[in-house]
């Protein structure tokens, strides 16, 4: 932070921070305040009673709802419930207990795309975890649609041996995965596609 003092501005609602000693600072600082938990809790009570009593345009005091402030009261009460300031549903914030129950709450089935980009690069293991937990499933014959796959994605090999993925979209393979590739591992074709726009040899992959 560099002696400047910590300010929460319009659109700007979080900070990143790697040093620990300044995190109790930038939490008290972001964390939402009575008065906006409140406020959010309002716009969603009010949400709620147009749905059962049919359109309605204004709320007092006199304000208009619009989709801009619906997603900042959720933002406000998902932060707070993060931070244990309020106790929230656990369906208000989509946020579910394990990647499992994620998987099996999205309805992940056998035959479906499940797509990845590769942010972290060879850092990125949420893709092996994903296809872990998919395997620990029983659900087979996934396409795997990743922007890229590098060597920490190896494990992918094996899931590929197992009938979890019989169809890869991607725009870079590894050496490593590619010459499991190129000795015959995967029954189908790589599908290669750009990540950045430009001409397309074939129509665009489309995720389920």
């Amino acid at each position: 932070m560099g002696g400047r003092p910590v300010r929460k501005e319009p659109g700007l609602y979080r900070q990143g921070q790697h040093l620990p000693r300044h995190v109790p600072g930038i939490n008290a600082v972001f964390s939402p305040t009575q008065a906006e938990i409140a406020y959010a809790q309002e716009v969603l009570a009010a949400i709620d009673e147009a749905k059962e009593a049919g359109p309605r345009r204004h709320f007092p005091p006199r304000k208009m709802i619009d989709a801009p402030i619906v997603t900042r009261a959720r933002q406000t009460l998902a932060s707070a419930q993060i931070l244990g300031l309020i106790g929230v549903k656990l369906m208000e914030t989509k946020l579910l207990p394990s990647l499992s129950a994620a998987m099996k709450a999205a309805g992940l089935r056998d035959g479906m795309t499940i797509s990845f980009h590769h942010h972290l690069r060879n850092g990125d293991y949420i893709l092996n975890l994903v296809l872990e937990e998919a395997a620990r499933m029983g659900v087979r014959d996934l396409t795997v649609n990743a922007s890229s796959l590098f060597d920490i994605h190896m494990p992918i090999v094996g899931h590929i041996r197992n009938g979890v993925v019989t169809r890869l979209l991607t725009d870079y393979v590894s050496g490593g995965i590619g010459r499991h590739i190129s000795q015959g591992v995967l029954s189908t074709p790589v599908e290669f596609r750009p990540t950045a726009p430009g001409p397309q040899t074939s129509p665009p992959a489309v995720p389920h």
